[in-house]
């Protein structure tokens, strides 16, 4: 097992931004409401100040409503409508449309699984997989696969020594001896909220880049190992976990992939990153398995129907850790970078949105009282200021 080293090398860095300043975000296309085109980006109108026009309370209101009402976003720029991966723009009803599973009701067991899975895993074949380890059940549960089906693979995650993570690292632990090739990085090293100066010039505003140092650590540790597909058990929870009946199933399989981290960061390290569960051949044959199974948060079912594949004490034990104290921490060692960058937002827009007085009144809450809501708040405005900074760096006019 090898652990990473913390920080990523400042020479690395700022070659890194400049080769992203006009890297197509291939995952990211926008429609262009007065032309009435498709654009594979938004560059060039970027560089003509298309962002100016930008309404930031609108991805306030975006990130409060959930990825799961995506497609009923409003856009921040007036004249483009952002698509992402699994979406297209339906011009006769002029809105978006969203790639939606639409699983045909089958007798599925597990061999019709293991051969879902096994597809799955052919489409890389002869290329270095890694899965992320998490010590989880969605994670063990690719890993089990893996093993079973005798494909090579590494593991590469993140570790931290906090006490409520004790089930997990113990889990990473059994998994990583058992492979021989693991990379264990340290998590406490890139908590949420950390290194957002070195976000990547991008075309619109993302609140998932508040994990943006992580996972450049793993994107960096992927590319120094030659890893070239780094698989996730991303949307587990909900393939696993949610109730499961004969209504219209509502599962988009394309935002299990994280496509701004992919386009981004992993990209540019030659890695790419894919979730097991964003596969519609493994989601519909899961969906068919779990029928008229009820909400199963802790995801009973699944322990117990691949009990074969994952470690003892997944089956037999249910902890699970609490990510809140990590993204509280991040969050609060973070505040004097956020604030500069909220700042320099100001100072580069000159839009009231980024006044100081708005940000010292929601860092005045109490943030260690688990409010969601004000989380989500502060994610869009770090996000928007995020994205401005970024657009700073890219010198647009």
């Amino acid at each position: 097992m090898r652990e990473m080293k913390s920080g990523i090398n400042t020479a690395r860095s700022l070659q890194y931004t400049n080769f992203l300043m006009r890297l197509e975000q291939a995952n990211l296309s926008f429609f262009n409401t007065k032309s009435g085109l498709l654009q594979a980006n938004i560059w060039s109108e970027l560089d003509s100040g298309c962002w100016k026009t930008a309404q930031f309370k609108i991805h306030e209101t975006n990130t409060l409503n959930g990825v799961l009402n995506r497609a009923n976003m409003v856009s921040l720029l007036p004249d483009f409508v952002p698509l992402e991966a699994g979406q297209r723009w339906n011009h006769l009803e002029k809105r978006i449309e969203e790639k939606l599973l639409q699983p045909k009701l089958l007798k599925s067991g597990l061999e019709d699984f293991l051969c879902k899975s096994k597809a799955f895993f052919e489409k890389f074949h002869n290329k270095h997989i890694a899965v992320q380890l998490s010590g989880g059940v969605d994670s063990s549960l690719i890993i089990g696969l893996l093993k079973f089906f005798g494909i090579k693979h590494s593991l590469i995650g993140y570790y931290n020594r906090r006490y409520e993570f004790r089930t997990e690292s113990y889990i990473q632990n059994i998994l990583a001896d058992d492979c021989g090739d693991a990379i264990l990085i340290n998590y406490e090293d890139h908590l949420p909220y950390s290194g957002l100066l070195n976000a990547p010039p991008h075309q619109y505003p993302d609140m998932t880049c508040c994990g943006l140092s992580a996972n450049q650590a793993m994107a960096s540790a992927c590319h120094d190992a030659g890893i070239e597909i780094l698989l996730t058990g991303c949307g587990g929870d909900l393939a696993l976990g949610e109730k499961i009946d004969n209504e219209k199933c509502m599962w988009i399989p394309a935002i299990f992939n994280y496509s701004w981290f992919q386009d981004v960061v992993y990209t540019p390290n030659k890695v790419t990153l894919v979730s097991f569960f964003s596969d519609t051949d493994i989601l519909e044959c899961l969906w068919n398995l779990r029928m008229g199974q009820k909400f199963d948060p802790k995801k009973i079912w699944a322990r117990n129907f691949f009990q074969s594949f994952l470690p003892r004490e997944l089956v037999e034990y249910t902890y699970k850790a609490d990510f809140w104290g990590l993204y509280i921490d991040g969050l609060v060692n973070s505040l004097p970078e956020i604030r500069f960058i909220h700042k320099r937002a100001y100072e580069f827009s000159e839009n009231s949105y980024f006044e100081d007085a708005k940000l010292h009144r929601m860092l005045q809450s109490d943030l260690y009282n688990c409010d969601q809501q004000l989380y989500q708040r502060l994610e869009a405005r770090i996000s928007s200021a995020v994205w401005i900074n970024s657009l700073a760096s890219h010198s647009c006019s």
